[in-house]
């Protein structure tokens, strides 16, 4: 039991490491990161293949919209890791903060490439005056300091999001729920 709990630490730690690494890294260097044509599609099945082998006890749900004519219309220049690492991050807070346990990801795509991803889940929902606190480094809401996390994740993803120059809006909804929605430019 003491071993499983000691490695249960190192590996939060491990965590928080990488994710502090990837952060330093995007704000100390974002011209040093190099961008690449990456198809968004294939981008939201390789996250949710990922999350769901990394977080079998959460559920995923990928709607993806009318597929434009052409493919190169999917084509966004991108850092593919990170913006992974973005989604995947957005994709567990979901998870995390519903009581279902549940992600819904939406994808729509437009010919002009005004793509938007939505990210959302069934939970309580954030106060409008925690809005703009959430991606602040090291926040974490006193609703929900018994739940393990670190605070660096949102702070992570607007970080990456504003490299990629993705706008990010947050909409809580008066049924409950919290939706994400990334409009690339």
């Amino acid at each position: 039991k003491a071993l499983r709990s000691v490695l249960d630490d190192i590996e939060d730690l491990s965590e928080t490491e990488q994710k502090l690494l990837q952060l330093a890294r995007v704000y100390n260097s974002p011209q040093n990161i190099p961008l690449s044509p990456t198809r968004l599609d294939e981008l939201l099945w390789l996250s949710t293949e990922q999350f769901q082998k990394q977080h079998p006890e959460f559920s995923v749900t990928l709607e993806l919209g009318a597929m434009p004519e052409t493919t190169d219309s999917l084509l966004v220049a991108a850092n593919e890791p990170l913006l992974r690492l973005a989604i995947l991050n957005l994709m567990s807070n979901a998870c995390k903060y519903s009581p279902d346990h549940a992600v819904r990801l939406q994808a729509v795509f437009q010919e002009n490439a005004r793509h938007v991803i939505s990210v959302q889940n069934n939970g309580a929902g954030i106060p409008p005056e925690e809005i703009a606190l959430i991606f602040e480094p090291f926040y974490r809401s006193p609703r929900h300091i018994s739940l393990k996390g670190t605070g660096i994740g949102l702070s992570l993803v607007k970080s990456i999001l504003n490299l990629h120059q993705i706008r990010l809006s947050v909409e809580c909804r008066e049924s409950g729920g919290t939706v994400f929605r990334l409009t690339f430019p």
